[in-house]
């Protein structure tokens, strides 16, 4: 996998012009969150796309420094205008379900 393409296609689904520290961050954790569940050493082609898609939603769904996100809204009241928004954090289904993807590159582990 060519870590500088994948790098430069995780800052792109992620709204910026070049990537960053945030998302070498992402590239990195992503890779052994991959690696350890499908018990392999090396991200095959066929999961590099599913990799790529991971690493922009992880780094979207994340808190990172002035990039925080605020979540989806929640409710919105007129009078004296309320808003109240989704904690990004908590909110399980912020994150696709990648399962199903991984699970055709899984390997026992012995």
């Amino acid at each position: 996998m060519d870590r500088e393409a994948s790098l430069r296609k995780i800052a792109m689904l992620c709204g910026k012009d070049s990537y960053d520290k945030i998302d070498e961050f992402t590239f990195n954790y992503t890779e052994n969150i991959i690696k350890n569940f499908c018990a392999i050493d090396e991200i095959p082609v066929g999961l590099e796309e599913t990799f790529i898609d991971m690493a922009a939603e992880i780094e979207k769904s994340g808190s990172f420094g002035e990039n925080q996100n605020m979540g989806d809204i929640k409710s919105i009241s007129e009078g004296d205008i309320s808003m109240t928004f989704s904690d990004a954090k908590n909110d399980i289904l912020s994150l696709k379900d990648f399962r199903e993807q991984l699970e055709n590159f899984r390997r026992p582990k012995w």
